[in-house]
């Protein structure tokens, strides 16, 4: 049994799931705090009702940012890092 149909079977649910888009918002705004990309498609990965949530957001952002950091998808995310 897949182990996501359980918390989709919660009454809560729903409610879970907007409680944790503000707050997967803030940890990405934090993480990559150059991007607006990334936290918004985080918040939206939380709040809409098609199920992406298969998608790792903080994931690909970071493989971005460390294994493509002069990438052009980099530069149009904002997850180029700064040069101390």
């Amino acid at each position: 049994a897949d182990p996501r149909d359980l918390s989709e079977s919660l009454p809560f649910h729903g409610l879970l799931e907007l409680a944790l888009g503000p707050l997967d918002y803030f940890v990405l705004r934090y993480l990559f705090e150059d991007s607006f990309a990334i936290p918004v498609a985080g918040l939206l990965e939380e709040w809409l009702p098609i199920p992406v949530e298969f998608l790792p957001t903080a994931t690909l952002a970071w493989c971005v940012q460390n294994l493509a950091a002069e990438s052009v998808i980099a530069r149009k995310l904002g997850l180029v890092k700064k040069k101390p």
